[in-house]
């Protein structure tokens, strides 16, 4: 749009000093821009609402024009207003408050067109008003950024330390241009020649960089003028921006020419609820180069700021800087329970705001573990199956392990173990020398040092290199420069050999190794191989044969799948970055693809509907579906287990039974330790009884677990009518679904005067747990309930004196509590695909769990069973 030009009364006089175009172009817009807010009245315009900001009226501050604050006019459209869809501006059209808002203003009468009238002062006192003071309190980097118009960096930056063409960064050694960063502020405090009179004061300057007075530096005493330090709140630089978002809802246009009015305005519209007026203004003054770095030396404020007016480009480029800093900061070896005030670089860090869940914290901890990971990778013995496709010399030598091993020599076992352990042993060295190494020198050590200079005060800065020797090598693997150590050992070599052929292993070059292997390989003429991997194209130096371990061609599919780890962690050759960096040489930023971008919002790239999940564990499985709607969730295949516990250890290998008695409240097991879902779909081996009532009998079940130490747990149970108390307090319906339940007996000896009470644990959602319903599709429910109509036989051989399951009745597949119903005539179980359950009319003897039997079919292939 067009500015307003300047009255007569305020016409300048010609620069003393010559000044570019774009400075002009500047200081024009700055003074037409607010001879546009003061010239309007209520006459101006069109549409039938009276804006209206008023001004205190002691207020002494004045305008870069030498013109006083006085209250504000607006004329705007109500249906524009409306459509925003703002609660506090719709709030404003209440007739009660638009009486209260004429009577303070002093207009019972409204001027001709108008039907409304909006009082935008911002209140004087009250909660609202420290609200507001919070959130238009400016940064301090906020405040300098005037700086940044006059700093003129090194050529370096522009240059970068690499000579391709594709590494100049246009603008990096340039300082931002006037239009964004060299406005005053509202309430001027300069004498009125330094703005209407002198020019020179928007002339860039020499300035040691975009940091406060530096006390020790004499020759930069003057470049910090009085004027240039404004409030950190501002009443009149308030009510200024509420009438600058006001003139953008009318489609006037808004010019943000500092970093203050910026942050101001983006607050004022974020608390009336209308970013969107404000979104497009900030995301170009945020963007336009060499204004980026503001995002890089500010990234706290820049993530805040992009969060609420949902800036996307903004916000990631924030969230990676973050993100790579604090990953740093966790792989401490003592990290500290709050994030530092400086970053290992000497950032000094700012605030964002609290989050519910910090996507910040969050997304550092799985940049930290995933970056540690592949260290951890980098330095185990299966590198070389994990680093990368296309090893094919590596396959070889694996291949030939079984043949060396069952028909070669001692010699040629040895030669081969040698080898094999001399490789591994020689990478490992590799990635220590590339820890060891301290920060790059030369071209990169000088542009990382011009970027931190924009930032850091000269008497506070450490070089880079010293705060490099100061990590540990699990927070160097968080910098790029291990990475990029890492990646020059993949560079070709003029001799031909590699880093990995010309190094040694315990006192002998790796050639030797290979050498003698192939050697000893060649003279003992045993059978090749299935695997023939094919000869790779490469110069003559060296030749192959097939089936023989060749070093070279070992050593070029190494550093050739090296690069490929190498460019993904460094995120380089995968997407062109939507952002220019121009600071930030120094940080590992992860990639746009990694998953910690997974952590940000859904309007940003990430997963965070706002529900949360994203911050919460995965679910576990639930292979047979959850149980039922709501917050509970079942996997479907566990096993409580209750009163005294019995574990042994070591059954699969015949390992000895050591036994160790736990008490049911021994908080170091829980609940429900042993269950299917640790045997997969081996739900065979499960050996289950039905419950009985109305009768006395010894109920024997066994419970093998595959956890890690192989536990076998056995338990007899004596109960005797009723099934103890804990059944009794079931009262469950006789004639209801849940009639049957296939209860897992825990396997420990446990005495007749304890009984075995299904309501061990206080807690009574223990005990309906328990008793969980499985829904009709899940089909493993009713597989198991076969086991119901078996009858127990307490005479079956392979029990022992206790009534627990002998080991040998296990294995040989026999149920403990009997035939499964007569239908298991062979060694183990049935098949329990397709199986139906048949339907008597006598119910096979079985008695409801409250002694009674209505007569009908108790069970059936479609009916429902409780399964614990």
């Amino acid at each position: 749009m067009e500015w307003p030009s300047e009255p007569a009364a305020l016409d300048r006089p010609p620069s003393p000093s010559p000044l570019g175009l774009s400075v002009e172009n500047a200081i024009n817009h700055h003074f037409n821009e607010l001879n546009l807010l003061m010239s309007r009245t209520t006459e101006d315009g069109e549409g039938n609402v009276l804006a209206v900001v008023t001004f205190p009226k002691n207020a002494d501050a004045i305008a870069c024009n030498g013109s006083r604050w006085q209250t504000l006019w607006l004329r705007m459209s109500f249906p524009t207003l409306v459509g925003l869809s703002s609660s506090k501006i719709n709030a404003m059209f209440d007739p009660r408050r638009q009486e209260r808002m004429r009577r303070q203003l002093g207009m019972e009468t409204l001027p001709p067109g108008i039907d409304y009238v909006l009082d935008f002062t911002p209140p004087t006192e009250g909660s609202e008003l420290a609200d507001l003071t919070a959130a238009l309190w400016l940064p301090k980097m906020v405040k300098l950024w005037f700086l940044a118009g006059h700093y003129c960096p090194e050529e370096i930056l522009e240059s970068g330390h690499r000579t391709s063409i594709w590494d100049k960064r246009p603008l990096a050694s340039r300082s931002v241009s006037a239009m964004l960063a060299l406005g005053h502020d509202d309430a001027c405090r300069s004498l009125l020649q330094f703005c209407s009179m002198d020019r020179s004061e928007w002339k860039p300057k020499d300035v040691p960089g975009i940091v406060d007075v530096d006390p020790e530096a004499e020759e930069h005493s003057n470049y910090f003028p009085t004027f240039r330090r404004i409030p950190d709140y501002c009443g009149i630089r308030h009510r200024v921006a509420i009438m600058r978002v006001l003139h953008a809802i009318n489609g006037n246009g808004l010019l943000l020419n500092s970093a203050a009015r910026m942050w101001t305005v983006a607050q004022v519209a974020i608390h009336l609820e209308i970013p969107q007026v404000v979104v497009d203004p900030v995301t170009q003054w945020l963007i336009a180069p060499p204004n980026t770095k503001f995002v890089e030396i500010c990234p706290e404020r820049s993530f805040q700021l992009a969060l609420a007016l949902k800036i996307p480009c903004v916000l990631i480029a924030a969230f990676r800087i973050l993100v790579s800093e604090l990953a740093v900061d966790y792989a401490a070896p003592e990290p500290s329970p709050r994030r530092p005030a400086l970053t290992w670089a000497q950032r000094r860090r700012d605030d964002y705001g609290d989050l519910p869940s910090d996507p910040v914290e969050y997304a550092s901890h799985a940049f930290f573990e995933r970056i540690t990971g592949l260290l951890e990778m980098l330095r185990s013995n299966t590198v070389f199956d994990r680093i990368g496709t296309g090893l094919k010399e590596w396959d070889l030598l694996k291949q030939q392990t079984s043949i060396v091993h069952e028909q070669g020599s001692d010699e040629l076992r040895t030669a081969h173990g040698n080898l094999v352990q001399a490789l591994v042993g020689a990478f490992h060295n590799i990635i220590q020398r590339c820890l060891r190494k301290n920060a790059p020198l030369g071209p990169l050590a000088s542009l990382t040092a011009a970027q931190r200079d924009h930032y850091i005060s000269r008497h506070e800065r450490d070089s880079l290199g010293h705060l490099y020797e100061n990590l540990s090598h699990s927070q160097r693997v968080l910098t790029p420069f291990f990475w990029e150590s890492l990646l020059s050992q993949s560079l070709p070599n003029p001799s031909g050999s590699g880093p990995l052929s010309l190094s040694t292993y315990n006192g002998y070059a790796i050639r030797t190794y290979a050498d003698k292997y192939t050697s000893l390989w060649r003279s003992a003429n045993l059978p090749h191989p299935d695997f023939q991997p094919e000869p790779a194209n490469r110069s003559n130096h060296f030749t192959k044969r097939l089936n023989e371990f060749n070093i070279h061609q070992f050593e070029t599919e190494v550093f050739a799948a090296l690069p490929s780890l190498c460019h993904r962690v460094l995120g380089k050759g995968y997407n062109e970055e939507p952002f220019q960096f121009f600071l930030s040489d120094h940080l590992l930023l992860p990639s746009l693809t990694s998953p910690e971008m997974d952590f940000l919002p859904i309007w940003a790239g990430g997963l965070d509907d706002g529900s949360g999940g994203v911050f919460q564990d995965a679910i576990p499985p639930a292979e047979m579906g959850p149980s039922e709607p709501g917050p509970a969730y079942h996997t479907g295949y566990t096993i409580p287990t209750t009163g005294t516990r019995t574990t042994g250890t070591g059954t699969r290998d015949g390992d000895g039974d050591d036994t160790t008695m736990m008490d049911d409240n021994d908080d170091r097991v829980g609940g429900s330790i042993y269950g299917v879902s640790e045997l997969g779909d081996n739900l065979d081996r499960f050996e289950i009884i039905s419950v009985r009532t109305a009768q006395t009998a010894t109920e024997t079940a066994t419970v093998p677990s595959m956890d890690v130490e192989q536990s076998v747990v056995t338990t007899t149970t004596t109960s005797s009518t009723g099934l103890g108390s804990g059944l009794g307090r079931l009262n469950l319906d006789p004639g209801g679904p849940n009639r049957h339940r296939v209860v897992a007996v825990p396997s420990s000896e446990i005495s007749s005067e304890e009984g075995f009470s299904l309501n061990s644990r206080d807690d009574g959602e223990y005990a309906d747990a328990m008793y969980t319903q499985p829904a009709e599709h899940q089909a493993v429910g009713r597989a198991l309930a076969r086991y119901v109509d078996g009858t127990p036989d307490t005479n079956t051989p392979g029990t022992s004196e206790g009534g627990g399951a002998s080991s040998s009745s296990r294995q040989g597949g026999v149920a403990a509590g009997g035939n499964a119903g007569g239908n298991n005539k062979n060694s183990g179980y049935l098949d329990t695909d397709n199986f139906m359950l048949e339907d008597d009319d006598a119910d096979g003897g079985l008695k409801d769990l409250d002694g009674s039997d209505d007569g009908s079919s108790t069970v059936g292939a479609d009916s429902d069973y409780d399964m614990v």
